[in-house]
């Protein structure tokens, strides 16, 4: 091999070595500013973000989940504009309810980062990943620092796009989720959770989309009562129609052990949400024959039962999935902590009653069960009222306004009252009563 003379240093030259020097570079840059979900730094969330993180999660656990790359937190970083320090630092001892305010930084910070020049080695880094994944499509979806917690979702806060069709359309929707990190509705979401704004750091996922016969969500506790079944939503073509609500959905409710079916609710779906030919996605109406068809089968719905039991052990919790079903093989998109749990819906049974007292399951909320948080502050604040009443009249009406409440069980029971003082209350309530009779007005006017 010949050697050249590098006279800057009076070494000699190996073209080759310095070949080899110049990839090294550019795949250490590749790794810091994008990387694939196949590779381990991908399920750092610090490094591609919440979401990114999760699914390279799946991905390095075996489960079907979809190719793609990460545009890292840190390519954010490195270009961000000077001025977004200045700018965020507008928004100290803002209130959350002052929209106008919050809107007025929102809008320039976010058309600084939109104007912000992009260097080539990203852009270089970004044409290459898109190249290698070899896919006509694409989304383009946010995954931030502070997104899918369990204690914070962030869920609708930042963009994410569907069927991006060219590298120019690529950058074009990674910048559009960077600036949606600091969209009206996002920062006044992280002022009312008193989340640092500069804490929060924006990833990009990439991945290889899929055009599903069927999609939805799977969560595997209950959402509403937090009761241990799975709870399914499924619909004909993409998954967006069941997040959004723009689509008709089936519902299956899933014995989690067994992945049997315990009921199901399937409705008419006349539109599915589809991936349009000139990019993003559409709503096309459904034929009718398939329209009553129910969207998964009872073998769909085994194996993602199955599914979701592994998350659940992966992720260590109650888990809200994103799935796809193309030609009977179930894809797992995202999976996310459940926000909406009460972490003591699993408290031992101790209804603490004093058992010398005639205790009645409460039938004012409407169902004799577990009540609702809004069932429960109805029902004490009932209650409450009729203990006014009682103390002023001790009416039989009245009476059972004691109040106890296990694993939300509402319970209510009579005081125990000497006779004679309920006697003379009944007697003072009848002479007031007779006053107003004899004077022709009531009491309550």
């Amino acid at each position: 091999m010949s050697r050249l003379h590098n006279w800057s240093d009076g070494e000699s030259f190996d073209p080759a070595a310095q070949n080899h020097r110049q990839q090294a570079l550019r795949d250490d840059l590749m790794t810091t500013l994008v990387t694939f979900l196949t590779d381990r730094l991908a399920q750092d969330p610090t490094v591609a973000g919440s979401k990114g993180s999760a699914l390279a999660r799946m991905v390095g656990a075996g489960l079907p989940a979809p190719d793609g790359f990460v545009v890292t937190t840190q390519a954010l970083q490195a270009i961000n504009p000077p001025e977004l320090q200045k700018l965020l630092a507008q928004l100290e001892g803002v209130p959350v309810t002052d929209v106008d305010a919050i809107s007025q930084v929102s809008t320039l910070v976010r058309d600084a980062i939109q104007g912000v020049h992009l260097d080539a080695a990203l852009l270089e880094a970004i044409k290459a990943a898109h190249q290698r994944l070899q896919s006509d499509s694409v989304s383009v979806r946010s995954s931030a620092t502070a997104e899918d917690l369990a204690d914070a979702s962030f869920a609708g806060q930042y963009e994410s796009f569907l069927n991006v069709l060219s590298f120019d359309g690529v950058v074009l929707r990674v910048r559009d989720v960077w600036a949606s990190l600091y969209s009206t509705r996002a920062i006044a979401y992280r002022l009312q959770a008193g989340i640092d704004h500069e804490s929060v750091r924006m990833a990009v996922v990439v991945p290889k989309p899929l055009h599903p016969d069927a999609s939805g969500v799977l969560f595997t506790r209950d959402p509403v009562t937090g009761a241990n079944r799975f709870v399914v939503s499924a619909a004909l073509g993409l998954g967006e129609g069941v997040v959004a609500g723009d689509a008709p959905a089936d519902q299956f409710v899933v014995d989690p052990d067994t992945g049997s079916t315990i009921s199901s609710q399937i409705v008419s779906k006349d539109v599915k949400v589809v991936s349009a030919p000139s990019g993003g996605v559409e709503r096309r109406e459904v034929p009718e024959p398939a329209q009553t068809n129910p969207a998964l089968s009872a073998a769909h719905i085994m194996e993602l039962s199955a599914m979701a039991r592994t998350l659940e052990v992966l992720f260590g919790g109650s888990q809200d999935n994103e799935f796809a079903v193309v030609e009977d093989a179930v894809h797992i998109l995202q999976s996310r902590p459940i926000t909406t749990l009460d972490p003591s819906d699993d408290a031992g049974w101790d209804h603490g009653l004093d058992e010398k007292y005639n205790w009645t399951l409460s039938e004012m909320t409407t169902t004799i069960g577990p009540v609702f948080r809004l069932q429960l502050d109805s029902g004490l604040a009932y209650a409450n009222g009729l203990r006014q009443c009682y103390e002023e009249t001790a009416s039989d009406f009245s009476h059972r306004h004691i109040t106890h409440v296990v694993n939300d069980y509402f319970y209510m029971r009579a005081p125990d009252e000497d006779p004679d003082a309920i006697e003379q209350r009944h007697a003072r309530h009848a002479a007031k009563c007779k006053i107003y009779i004899d004077q022709g007005t009531t009491n309550y006017l």
